[in-house]
């Protein structure tokens, strides 16, 4: 049987459309490696976790290092607002 690998997604809102994304390179490399891909739309994560033999974090925005009393180490931090 296949792996099952859960992919985090990206919440995007338009007008009233919710949409869930991600680059289509994720799951293009997860059924290259012989798994089976699943978009995440939401919910416990613990939960989840159960149902799935690995997890793929696509990644988002930088964390303001401010948040943990802390300066950018360098200029290649970019800190983003969330768009959401």
């Amino acid at each position: 049987m296949k792996s099952t690998v859960l992919i985090s997604s990206v919440l995007a809102q338009e007008n009233d459309i919710t949409n869930y994304r991600i680059r289509s390179t994720y799951p293009d490399a997860v059924r290259a490696a012989g798994g089976v891909p699943v978009l995440d739309v939401g919910g416990d994560a613990c939960e989840c976790a159960a149902h799935f033999d690995g997890l793929l974090l696509t990644g988002g925005y930088d964390l303001d290092p401010a948040l943990y009393g802390e300066p950018p180490l360098n200029d290649r931090v970019i800190i983003q607002k969330d768009p959401r």
